[in-house]
């Protein structure tokens, strides 16, 4: 069974709806770039030398973004679906709508499949702090 680390914190934000209530939060431990990921992966017996990983996982990085720029979206087996999003304001009409002025922001969505879909459901709560 997989477990999640947590912490509770009181929002303090007086013009927050939610203010005065207690919230719970991820704990995160490390994080990984990729030449501890690719060390990572070899400790546990992979069969390539960190430097192919890397070449290989480089060259996948750089394939997926060129994907999801050209507008398609990435299934990684198992793990994820990627895809981006856009914001944007409301326009009156299509004449008036500019892209330039009315998209705020582009977005990195991520979908979990398979196994870390069926993980995340089976996850428990490690240990409370506030």
């Amino acid at each position: 069974m997989k477990t999640i680390d947590y912490e509770l914190y009181r929002n303090n934000n007086r013009q927050s709806a939610g203010y005065g209530r207690v919230y719970a939060r991820m704990r995160h431990g490390r994080t990984y770039d990729l030449d501890a990921l690719c060390s990572e992966m070899s400790s546990r017996g992979s069969l390539w030398p960190e430097d192919v990983m890397k070449g290989v996982i480089r060259r996948a990085v750089i394939e997926v973004t060129h994907l999801l720029c050209e507008g398609h979206k990435v299934k990684l087996d198992d793990l994820c679906i990627l895809s981006l999003g856009i914001k944007s304001r409301g326009a009156d009409d299509e004449s008036q709508f500019r892209a330039d002025r009315d998209i705020e922001r582009v977005t990195l969505n991520v979908q979990p499949t398979g196994d870390m879909r069926e993980n995340m459901k089976s996850i428990k709560m490690k240990k409370e702090r506030v």
